[in-house]
């Protein structure tokens, strides 16, 4: 039985594959797995994963029908024979010591979730920002507010190392954005430590054509249905992070709302009005103390009348 099982999501990026791989049968510990899951590709990518398979006997390959990322992390995690899984995007790769010092880290504090931080790098391979969380060993009621507020924004599976008896039986959503995120919240909720590295053992590359990047999408408001439920666990496990959980829930809105209204894609008119359902909704819970400045409730009030008008007023 290998100590870490590797899942890599493959869609469509046979450009990127090969390099990932790479990145992998580099690191400085042997004693991993690899899994490639090819979630319906159709540039070759199934393919190349095959050839790459051929070439080391501790990488395999699993086919699937297209279902997206989560459902393909999920293949993975149904296959998967380690003791602990990392989670590394088809596009993105590691630093040599990415598993090797995510394990000792876990070893050494009991930690059922370990991360790291990350590097952000352009298409030339010029990093342009570093994410780094707050180092520390955090137990019980630390690990939520940790994650979401310590974590430099870190909020993805990938760059992490998990326990697989910590993950049980949890998995992906079929939300296309956030999914990951969400994963996390449910993963981390039942743990009793969590541990944080600041070493940005993880390199990751925003290609221009990726999920994140491209333009809306009737599904682009997965981001925010991924974060209302994440604010339904934090309502029951951390009510005190409910204000953080609704900010973002509205920056979310003010940034999709917009794109919706410009570019309308189809179905933009019923994400516009579950998107304005949102932001009338959490709004006011964004306030820790329940004061709300005249101001904030003058705009409140605009909103809730015109959505059109409040953005129109605040981009002036």
């Amino acid at each position: 039985m290998p100590k870490i099982t590797v899942i890599v999501p493959v869609y469509n990026i046979r450009d990127y594959i090969e390099k990932c791989a790479e990145s992998i049968l580099a690191q400085d510990m042997p004693d991993w797995e690899l899994l490639l899951v090819d979630d319906g590709s159709e540039d070759g990518s199934g393919e190349l994963c095959d050839e790459l398979a051929a070439r080391d006997g501790r990488i395999k390959t699993l086919r699937k029908a297209n279902g997206g990322v989560g459902s393909a992390r999920n293949a993975g995690l149904d296959a998967a024979a380690g003791e602990y899984i990392c989670f590394v995007d088809g596009d993105d790769s590691a630093e040599p010591s990415l598993l090797s010092r995510l394990l000792a880290l876990a070893e050494e504090t009991g930690a059922q979730v370990c991360s790291a931080g990350a590097v952000c790098v352009d298409e030339t391979g010029t990093a342009w920002r570093e994410l780094r969380p707050a180092r520390g060993v955090f137990a019980d009621g630390q690990i939520l507010r940790q994650f979401l507020m310590g974590s430099d924004g870190l909020y993805g599976c990938w760059g992490k190392l998990f326990s697989r008896a910590a993950v049980g039986k949890t998995r992906f959503s079929a939300y296309t954005r956030a999914e990951d995120a969400l994963f996390c919240v449910e993963v981390l909720r039942t743990c009793r430590i969590y541990a944080a590295a600041d070493e940005t053992l993880y390199r990751y590359f925003r290609r221009p054509d990726s999920v994140t990047m491209s333009t809306v999408r009737t599904a682009s408001a997965d981001q925010v249905r991924a974060w209302e439920e994440i604010y339904g666990i934090l309502e029951t496990d951390a009510p005190e992070l409910c204000p953080f959980a609704a900010e973002k829930l509205v920056h979310d809105v003010d940034q999709l709302w917009p794109a919706y209204r410009r570019e309308r894609p189809e179905g933009w008119r019923e994400q516009c009005a579950y998107l304005r359902g949102v932001r009338a909704r959490r709004y006011l819970r964004q306030y820790a103390d329940g004061k709300i400045s005249p101001r904030s409730r003058i705009a409140d009030l605009i909103f809730r009348l015109s959505p059109a008008l409040f953005y129109c007023l605040a981009a002036k």
